[in-house]
C-alpha cells in the first residue's frame, strides 16, 4: 500500500531562476548560505506563488531549504510526517547535497543540543526548581532551553511534572500568555506569521502538523492561533 504523501508545487523555470538569485553557490561541500529572509528561529525562508487557480497571484514563505530540496527533486512528493533537514545545522544552507529527508522524530533527535543527543545534559529536582525560577522571573521555554541546552519541550515537561511528579513539590506551573502579539518580546511568532498560519489553514492544504514543522513551534501554538485563544486582535 502506498504511503500518504503531501503533494509539493513543483518550481517553475522562472520561479527556480528567483530562487537561486537569492544565495551563491559553492562547491558541492560547502554550505550554500540563503540571503533572505528567515523565521524567528534563524531558518532560511523563501517566497513562492500558490498553485494555480484564483489565488495564483498571490504568494506565501515557505523554508528555503524545502524550496531547493523540491527544485532539486523537479516537485517530487514528500511523504507525510516527513520534513526537509539541513545535516549540516546551517540554518540558512539550500544546497541540496546538505538536505535530507528526515521523520518529525528524527529531526527532532538531530537538531537536539549535542549535549541532550549523547545524555550529557542531566535534569534532577534542582534543575527543575531552577526551570520554575527562571519562568517565573519571565523567561519563556525557549530562553530557558537555549540556558540548558535541552528542547523546549523538555523544559515544559518539567515545569508540568510530566517526569519529575516529586519535583518542587511546593512550586505550581502557571501558564502564560507569552503569545499576544509581535509587541510582546516574548512572541514566538511575528505577526505576519500568524496571519500566514491562518491563510495556510484556511487553505485547507496542509495539517496543523505540517504548519506547526513549517514555522518550527509546537503544533499546539498553531491549534491556539485556529481557535483564536492567541492572537484573537489579528485577522
Amino acid at each position: 500500500m502506498r504511503s500518504p504523501t503531501v503533494q509539493v508545487q513543483a518550481a517553475t523555470c522562472t520561479e527556480t531562476v528567483s530562487f537561486e538569485s537569492e544565495f551563491q553557490k559553492g562547491t558541492l561541500d560547502q554550505c550554500w548560505p540563503h540571503h533572505g529572509g528567515t523565521d524567528r528561529r534563524g531558518y532560511a525562508r523563501t517566497r513562492i506563488h500558490a498553485p494555480n487557480g484564483p489565488d495564483a497571484h498571490k504568494t506565501s514563505w515557505q523554508s528555503a531549504a524545502l524550496t531547493a530540496w523540491q527544485i532539486a527533486h523537479s516537485g517530487a512528493e514528500i511523504p507525510e510526517g516527513y520534513k526537509v533537514v539541513q545535516t549540516c545545522h546551517n540554518k540558512r544552507c539550500v544546497n541540496p547535497t546538505h538536505l535530507r529527508l528526515m521523520t518529525r522524530d528524527q529531526a527532532r533527535h538531530f537538531n537536539r543540543p549535542i549535549g541532550e543527543r549523547n545524555g550529557q545534559a542531566k535534569i534532577n529536582p534542582d534543575t527543575v526548581e531552577t526551570f520554575y525560577a527562571e519562568y517565573a522571573s519571565g523567561l519563556t521555554h525557549e530562553q530557558i532551553s537555549k540556558r540548558h541546552l535541552i528542547s523546549e519541550s523538555t523544559v515544559r515537561e518539567a515545569l508540568l511534572k510530566h517526569n519529575w511528579k516529586n519535583a518542587a513539590p511546593n512550586l505550581v506551573y502557571e501558564a502564560r500568555d507569552d503569545h499576544h502579539g509581535e509587541a510582546n518580546n516574548h512572541a514566538d511568532l511575528t505577526d505576519e506569521e500568524v496571519i500566514e498560519i491562518r491563510k495556510m489553514e484556511a487553505a485547507g492544504n496542509l495539517t496543523q502538523q505540517d504548519i506547526a514543522d513549517t514555522f518550527e513551534v509546537d503544533r499546539s501554538l498553531v491549534s491556539h492561533i485556529h481557535y483564536r485563544r492567541k492572537w484573537g486582535h489579528l485577522p
